[in-house]
């Protein structure tokens, strides 16, 4: 009875830790000194990036514990010199549940990746934006891409992708985020193969990656850290 007692004990306590840690408890004001203008009345905006004007936006529907696929996703195309919206996925004819997103510029090329959970699992998604349209579809996946969450692209072909957990199940993943074990991970495609090149953290979310010091810059949701990685050394 005594190991039961001790083993609630501890649960509780790990629990309060990551409860304070989420500041919880913490009292917030609100800001008012600088003005926010609504642009856009989109469904669940989860990622932005952009190149000069053009902005692009993952709209997607994500629910705690809810069947996120009963309502799709899609990519919007924002123009902050001309003010136009225009939804670059309408015409798509496969499962779009979009989430992280990287745009960027290589080679004279405009290259966007994508995060997308699909019912028979994540992959990602890479296009190529001509004239305010996605050409060029080609889409990756491997066993170890679920609970992928972002990414960051190193030129057309390559990129590096954050998984938060180990778990697949809500339960599991529950069980991760309150004892704070550490066990999403950073993937690695090299144009041909994936690669596991970062373990043992703690809820993986953001990612960036600086070329000209190779760096990957990630940070940790549940454990409050953000590291730097030199690729090199992977």
């Amino acid at each position: 009875m005594k190991y039961i007692a001790g083993f609630v004990a501890i649960l509780l306590v790990l629990v309060f830790k990551t409860l304070v840690d989420a500041n919880v408890f913490k009292d917030f004001a609100e800001n008012n000194h600088e003005s926010c203008q609504t642009l856009l009345n989109l469904q669940g905006v989860e990622d932005i990036d952009s190149i000069d004007d053009e902005i692009i936006l993952s709209s997607a529907y994500f629910p705690p514990f809810y069947d996120m696929h009963k309502n799709p996703g899609a990519l919007y195309l924002y123009n902050h010199a001309t003010k136009k919206l225009t939804n670059l996925t309408k015409s798509i004819s496969f499962e779009f549940y979009p989430h992280g997103i990287y745009f960027f510029k290589t080679n004279n090329k405009k290259i966007l990746f994508v995060i997308n959970h699909t019912t028979l699992g994540d992959r990602i998604e890479r296009f190529e934006l001509v004239d305010e349209k996605l050409t060029n579809y080609v889409f990756y996946q491997t066993e170890e891409l679920y609970n992928a969450n972002d990414i960051v692209g190193v030129d057309e072909n390559r990129f590096y992708v954050t998984v938060t957990h180990g778990a697949r199940s809500h339960m599991g993943m529950f069980i991760e985020n309150f004892s704070q074990l550490g066990r999403g991970y950073v993937l690695y495609y090299d144009g041909a193969k994936f690669t596991k090149v970062i373990d043992r953290l703690s809820f993986a979310n953001g990612i960036e990656y600086q070329d000209s010091t190779k760096q990957l810059y990630l940070s940790q949701m549940v454990s409050k850290k953000v590291g730097i990685y030199s690729v090199a050394d992977f």
